[in-house]
């Protein structure tokens, strides 16, 4: 597998050659040596390890003609010297193919190499049988030597090279050989031993004979000479080859002795050999030429390469200077490209003002100082972020840490407000406003919000207002300029300019605290979205990151406990507010919500008394005075309103005077307290409606229709004008255009009462009594306390044929209004038509004498005393209501029956006048 991607690779070869072998495929061990020797037959290594394969494979013989391939390539390695010479023992105690002695010289040179380079056979002949039909032994091919060609003569010994710079290469040694070395094994004896005993392994035949450069084991290998050298130049040669050889020891002679004669030495000693006299002058020429040639060599070698490697050394530093320099280089730009990103970071925080984005502030503030700690920046930002988190969430680590900053002079731009958020005492407040105030006009987009709120608080709304817009278009804007220019709007009454404030706010972040705050209270206001207002308020509830300031935590609570009670979740509301009242002590605003949620409830009286208790609280504030008139004009109680707000009524009390006024029957007193209400020449709208309906009511049609339809052009007309709409609709007899604007108006808002009432008489006339009972229901289920609309719903079921129904809630009207003639007159027919005569009897007496002029009321006794049987008392009766007068006595009715009271008589003139001085 690894072959396939290293084809080349010489072990790879090698290791696929043993594994071959070891699984008894000898046929593809040998193709695989074959494979490696041809990758490069010049390649000694390649042989080296071909011929250690077959060693390993007991193929030492066969190995032979790959260890002298090796030998010719590298004449100076003594290790395949070794491993030949052990090589040729094996073959000689073995039998070689020629003949040859294991004693033999060996060839290490190719002017000497005596015996043939042995081949792997072709493919062809791995399956070709042997000699006589019998088989190879474990079917390998015999590796076959072939004759190699005469190899070229050695250059002259004066020979120089071409190439300038050159070194000259001594002459390589030459080797003598046995004289039958250099025959081809064809031509040697065919026993492998010199007396012809038969060798270790059968012989096999030779391959048909080629020539060098069709075997490719032999492609590429120097032709050797054949001629044998003389024995008298070995000694000359081999000092030739090693003057070449690099500082090691004196090269071992490889093979068998060169020659047996010995030399002289000195007494005693024994007598030296040919070889070791070889030995010991070429070990001493290699002396002589390392010492004449290395210095020449010095010589001309180029400067850069004589100091290459101080060269290398000054070229690495100079590299890592010039990288060194480049990265903190790069690693500054990149720092100061994080800090100005964190700055950014941290003004967009602040400028989001909620308590997670602060956190988040103040923690990318507190690395850049690390990184950066002379930021001007960022020391402005850490002290600001630091100011808002200790004043509006109390936080004693921030507080501190602002403290820290104004005290060492860092904060910068930011110490005005920092300065005015750590004032503690009234007069530190009093001073750091002041120089807020003073410098808020060069001063950070904070400082001029709080410059703005600082400026609202002492009245001054114009000067706040201009503050506070240059804060809310500041880059990037805050949200607490935008929320804070809301609440100025709200409190200004303009509760839809108010909201657009802080829908704008709140599209930046959704669950901005004061602007949700803000958006629920116009709401309220306005009595629109209240679903939406009251999920955006659970949703800042759920968020830790959005909690309110600590100055908005009750008036979150407020808002949020009002949009239950609307909601109809009174329980919650309640609870809700209980909470906050045990938290908050002393505070008229938790009456007041709870008011609120009671008055939502139908409960008027427990409302009334809470919102008592809040003006009981805070008795200067006009807001309290407003709940307590809304809530006496909804119980009814229209004189106990006159009279409680006569003195200094505000814009609002002064519309509520006039709804008054209205639903006593005074429109012109109504008109008048309306009118009162116009500033700039501008009147509310809710005002504008009432004083259409009081034009109405006086005759004056085209008066009231100029003001409804200016009224019905707002974007958002209130309900009382859709109203006033259908009674001048009603007026020209298009019943149908009536109905629409009233069903309009209720939609618009259901809590309306002069809506109900309307369309309830509206149904009635046109015979849809169920219509008109359905609506006057739902009506009286949400303004329980108002005894006309439950005076209207008995009407409607009598005539929807619920004479029972009828008499329960007139029963109910009685019993709280005893004073009412239309109420008795109302009951008296409910139970004449649930057959109790006498009752309906006592009732329409009851609304005689309470109004002895209305001679309807002694028409409906006439009729229940006639359902009795009494037709006397029926005649007296009728008589009366003719005349106009009430009898002096009642007579005697039928048993059970008590006497009707005697009316008294019409007072004297003298009397009258001196009540009218009065």
């Amino acid at each position: 597998n690894g072959l396939r991607h290293h084809p080349t690779a010489v072990l790879g070869h090698v290791l696929g050659a043993r594994a071959l072998h070891a699984q008894g495929q000898v046929v593809e061990a040998v193709a695989r040596v074959e494979a490696l020797v041809a990758l490069d037959p010049r390649d000694a290594y390649a042989c080296d390890l071909a011929a250690e394969a077959l060693e390993a494979a007991g193929h030492a013989v066969r190995a032979l003609p790959l260890l002298e391939r090796g030998a010719l390539l590298h004449p100076g390695d003594r290790r395949i010297l070794r491993r030949l010479r052990t090589a040729r023992e094996l073959g000689g105690a073995e039998g070689t193919s020629d003949g040859a002695s294991a004693n033999g010289p060996v060839a290490t040179a190719p002017g000497a190499v005596a015996p043939a380079i042995a081949g792997v056979s072709p493919p062809h002949a791995l399956s070709s049988p042997p000699p006589g039909g019998g088989a190879h032994p474990a079917g390998v091919q015999a590796f076959v030597p072939e004759p190699l060609p005469p190899a070229a003569p050695p250059p002259a010994a004066d020979a120089r090279p071409d190439r300038p710079g050159d070194v000259e290469p001594a002459p390589k040694p030459v080797v003598a050989a046995p004289a039958n070395a250099a025959r081809p094994l064809a031509e040697r004896p065919a026993g492998g031993t010199p007396d012809g005993s038969a060798p270790a392994l059968p012989p096999w035949p030779s391959p048909t004979p080629r020539t060098p450069s069709e075997s490719p084991l032999l492609a590429g290998i120097p032709e050797a000479s054949p001629e044998p050298t003389r024995p008298a130049e070995d000694a000359g040669a081999l000092l030739d080859i090693l003057g070449n050889l690099p500082a090691r020891e004196p090269l071992a002679p490889a093979g068998p002795p060169l020659s047996q004669e010995p030399f002289p030495r000195g007494p005693g000693a024994p007598a030296e050999t040919h070889a070791e006299a070889a030995a010991r002058e070429a070990a001493r020429y290699e002396r002589e030429l390392r010492a004449r040639m290395l210095p020449q060599a010095e010589a001309h070698r180029p400067f850069l390469r004589r100091h290459a490697l101080a060269v290398a050394l000054v070229g690495a530093a100079l590299v890592a200077l010039v990288g060194a320099v480049s990265f903190f280089a790069v690693r500054a730009r990149h720092r100061d490209e994080d800090v100005r990103a964190a700055v950014e970071g941290a003004r967009k925080g602040l400028a989001r003002d909620t308590l997670g984005a602060l956190r988040e502030a103040s923690r990318v503030l507190a690395q850049v100082r690390r990184t950066d700690p002379g930021n001007a920046e960022a020391l402005t930002l850490s002290a600001e972020v630091a100011a808002v988190l200790a004043h509006d969430f109390g936080d004693a680590a921030e507080t501190a840490r602002a403290s820290e900053l104004l005290a060492s002079g860092r904060a910068g731009e930011g110490a005005l407000a920092t300065r005015w958020a750590l004032a503690r005492t009234a007069g530190e407040r009093t001073a750091a406003g002041d120089a807020l105030v003073a410098g808020a006009g060069q001063a950070t987009p904070l400082a001029r919000a709080l410059a703005g709120e600082v400026l609202a608080a002492r009245g001054k709304t114009g000067e706040a207002r201009a503050q506070l817009d240059a804060a809310a278009r500041a880059s990037p804007p805050l949200l607490r300029a935008i929320a804070l220019l809301g609440d100025l709007d709200l409190a200004a009454g303009d509760a839809e300019r108010a909201s657009e404030r802080y829908r704008l706010a709140l599209r930046a972040h959704a669950t901005h605290p004061r602007s949700a705050i803000g958006e629920a209270e116009a709401r309220l206001r306005l009595g629109s979205e209240l679903p939406d207002a009251l999920r955006r308020l659970e949703a800042v509830e759920a968020d830790p990151g959005s909690a309110p300031p600590i100055a908005d935590r009750l008036r979150f609570e407020l808002a949020m406990a009002r949009l239950l009670a609307a909601g109809g979740r009174l329980a919650e509301a309640d609870k809700r507010l209980t909470s906050a009242a045990s938290r908050f002590t002393d505070r008229p605003e938790i009456p007041a919500a709870q008011a609120d949620a009671h008055a939502r409830a139908g409960d008027l009286d427990r409302a009334q008394h809470e919102a008592d208790a809040a003006l009981r609280l805070a008795p200067g504030d006009p807001q309290y005075r407003e709940l307590a008139a809304r809530l006496q004009l909804a119980r009814g109680r229209y004189r106990e309103l006159l009279s409680s707000t006569e003195a200094s009524p505000t814009r609002t009390l002064l519309l509520y005077r006039g709804a008054a006024r209205y639903a006593l029957g005074e429109p012109e007193r109504a008109r008048q307290e309306l009118e009162a209400t116009r500033r700039d020449g501008r009147m509310p709208a809710e005002a504008a409606a009432w004083t259409a309906l009081a034009e109405l009511a006086l005759g004056h049609r085209q008066q009231a229709e100029t003001i409804a339809t200016a009224l019905l052009t707002l974007p958002a007309p209130p309900p009382l004008a859709l109203v006033a709409r259908a009674r001048l609709d009603l007026a020209r007899g298009d019943a149908s255009a009536a109905e629409r604007g009233l069903r309009d108006a209720l939609t618009r808002d259901p809590d309306l009462l002069e809506g109900p009432r309307d369309l309830a008489r509206l149904l009635l006339a046109r015979g849809a009594a169920g219509d008109a009972v359905d609506v006057l229901q739902r009506a009286s289920g949400r303004h329980r306390a108002d005894l006309g609309l439950r005076l209207d719903l008995g009407r409607a079921r009598l005539a929807a044929g619920d004479a029972q129904g009828a008499v329960r809630e007139l029963d109910g009207v009685v019993a709280e209004r005893p004073r009412d003639a239309e109420a008795f007159a109302a009951l008296s027919a409910a139970r004449l038509g649930a057959g109790d005569a006498p009752g309906a009897r006592r009732a329409a007496e009851s609304a005689a004498g309470l109004a002895p002029n209305v001679g309807a009321y002694w028409l409906a006794a006439a009729g229940a005393a006639e359902a009795q049987g009494d037709a006397d008392a029926a005649k007296r009766l009728r008589e009366r209501a003719r005349r106009g007068s009430a009898p002096a006595t009642s007579g005697t009715a039928s048993a059970g029956h008590k006497k009707v009271a005697k009316p008294a008589g019409r007072p004297k003139e003298k009397k009258v006048k001196a009540r009218g001085k009065r």
